[in-house]
């Protein structure tokens, strides 16, 4: 059994939207998003300073639920935006977290349900909110993205 730490994952500016989705309708949900954050970003020539955040909150695992999905592009602080979209403070975020590699379509089965089996295996609360750092992405269908799993403890 892996040992999960808690970690605290610091306040980051960002240049984000939120919209309503279902697990069902996800991929539509998103669509050309995170695209238009980062051409808005690159027009504007504004610092980025991470991958993609997608915060998740509200989440139940049922595929109909609607729920809140942030999509978020880190950016450098105190930036002046000037676009379709939100500059912010994504709000520090207590959680365990776990390193995904695979296609997006095996992310629940080889990512969250054995990142839950473990957190409820050590006795951490499971909340309703976790977040996707998309540290590597190559396409929804490829064996190569990495991607940070952080579940809200």
């Amino acid at each position: 059994m892996t040992q999960l730490e808690t970690k605290v994952i610091e306040a980051t500016p960002v240049v984000s939207i939120t919209v309503k989705a279902t697990l069902k309708t996800i991929m539509d949900d998103i669509g050309d998003i995170p695209d238009k954050i980062m051409g808005e970003c690159q027009e504007q020539n504004i610092e980025i300073c991470g991958p993609f955040i997608f915060e998740y909150r509200g989440t139940d695992g049922n595929l109909d639920t609607p729920f809140d999905l942030e999509m978020a592009l880190p950016v450098k602080e105190g930036i002046t935006y000037k676009g379709k979209h939100q500059y912010k403070s994504l709000p520090s975020f207590q959680c365990v977290q776990q390193r995904y590699v695979g296609p997006v379509s095996d992310i629940e089965k080889n990512g969250y349900v054995p990142l839950m089996q473990t957190m409820q295996e050590q006795s951490l609360p499971i909340k309703d909110s976790c977040r996707e750092v998309y540290t590597n992405w190559v396409g929804p269908d490829s064996g190569e993205n990495i991607i940070e799993l952080q579940m809200a403890v």
